[in-house]
């Protein structure tokens, strides 16, 4: 059993302890790294005992091709086997952010992912995703897809900043 944890306080310094212990004991991030993106957790996935199986971040972000601002998601996810349970996390973040956008992600028209994981990057073969209502964009410098989901009613920007 997993359970999912929307984060909306990532100031609490016990829970920033476990986050960052979590990424260094998997090698995800190097401590540097690891410290500065502690302020923009937003969500957990944890087994029946509390251990830190998944993390989610999000950052607003200006993206100069698209010339406006989205809030950027990462995901990691340590464990095997998580398999469809990460997207039904990575769905509950997405909603939170929708419901928050306004406030904590003022500039932003959208959320804006990019998929670093071989299997899902050939997985996704659909040009909008049927699990995440996400619309393909195309493939960064590095080949990972990169995917945008609007807030409703978003507005672009289209004279740039």
């Amino acid at each position: 059993m997993y359970e999912y944890q929307i984060v909306t306080n990532p100031d609490d310094e016990s829970l920033r302890q476990k986050v960052l212990s979590f990424w260094l004991n998997h090698n995800a991030l190097d401590k540097n790294k690891a410290k500065e993106r502690l302020d923009e957790v937003i969500g957990l996935i944890t087994d029946q005992q509390g251990e830190i199986l998944g993390v989610g971040t999000a950052k607003e972000i200006y993206l100069k091709d698209f010339r406006n601002y989205f809030v950027f998601v990462r995901l990691y996810v340590a464990q095997k086997g998580i398999g469809w349970r990460m997207v039904s996390f990575f769905n509950k973040l997405v909603d939170y952010i929708f419901e928050v956008h306004t406030t904590k992600y003022p500039k932003s028209v959208g959320v804006f992912v990019t998929a670093q994981n071989a299997k899902l990057n050939r997985k996704w073969k659909q040009a909008v995703c049927p699990n995440t209502g996400f619309i393909y964009l195309g493939n960064s410098s590095g080949g990972s897809q990169m995917r945008v989901k609007y807030f409703d009613l978003a507005l672009l920007n289209e004279s740039g900043k």
